[in-house]
């Protein structure tokens, strides 16, 4: 059997970021329709790279135009001068107002659930050290997102930013991704009808994270999960069963124990 046949390819680096990721970014925007998304204004992402500063303006209808140069407050900023680290600033109106909403459409219309969530409206907040984001689902198709507040949402997400970030680092990035994928006509319909408080609590590297969901408005009956992030993000993908977590020990409830299974359906793959 030959030898695998390997190409090198040298490229000055104002041809790699003036040309050549402007045409991939491109490319993968508009094989993704994030273009159609992208309305009513301009993103920014600024790249610096060993003392030089490049910066990508991301249009209304998916055009990009590349130049080098500093620019001020981008939405996103990739860092990497000490040559070990590469720095990412995320500007999370963006993440919030952007890229949730679009990540969420996408896995609700792939996997088809559209269809079964027809007739139904989802409403959550997500309050990240204060400030507050809020979406509605109508009809498993139309999303909405701002940045008001909704009365006694079916789920308010509660966390600071500290917890944040932990979540989007490169070892937590999947629970993030799996979690996208929560909303489905059986969870729908269990989340109706419980009321209440779950916190949890995922151990991972010596840290800790505390994720509070408030259920329809309910600040009682409370209940506390414990979990290590890799039981978690096995519950999340639908991997475990919280029950069977806890029944060997592997996962540790406080509280009210009928909150606590109630809320079981929330967390076992429908």
């Amino acid at each position: 059997m030959p030898d695998r046949a390997m190409l090198t390819l040298r490229y000055a680096s104002d041809d790699i970021f003036l040309k050549l990721i402007p045409r991939l970014a491109a490319e993968a925007i508009r094989s993704s329709g994030l273009s159609s998304r992208l309305s009513g204004g301009e993103y920014r992402v600024a790249v610096d790279w060993f003392g030089r500063s490049f910066y990508y303006t991301l249009k209304s209808g998916g055009e990009l135009v590349a130049a080098e140069g500093a620019t001020i407050a981008p939405a996103l900023r990739i860092s990497m001068n000490d040559g070990e680290k590469v720095k990412i600033t995320l500007d999370e109106r963006v993440l919030f107002g952007t890229v949730m909403p679009g990540a969420i459409m996408e896995v609700i219309v792939l996997s088809g659930r559209d269809r079964e969530l027809a007739g139904t409206e989802f409403t959550l907040v997500m309050e990240v050290s204060g400030s507050r984001y809020s979406y509605r689902v109508k009809d498993g198709k139309d999303i909405s997102a701002g940045s008001d507040d909704i009365d006694a949402p079916m789920m308010r997400v509660i966390l600071d930013r500290g917890e944040l970030e932990r979540m989007i680092s490169i070892d937590n990035i999947d629970i993030l991704f799996a979690s996208r994928a929560f909303l489905s006509r059986a969870r729908y319909d269990a989340l109706k009808l419980l009321k209440g408080t779950l916190v949890t609590k995922i151990a991972a590297g010596g840290t800790e994270s505390t994720i509070t969901l408030v259920l329809n408005g309910g600040a009682e009956p409370f209940a506390e999960f414990g979990f290590s992030a890799d039981d978690f993000r096995a519950v999340m993908s639908g991997a475990k069963d919280p029950v069977s977590l806890f029944m060997g020990g592997a996962m540790k409830i406080k509280g009210d124990m009928g909150f606590a299974m109630a809320v079981r359906p929330l967390f076992v793959q429908s």
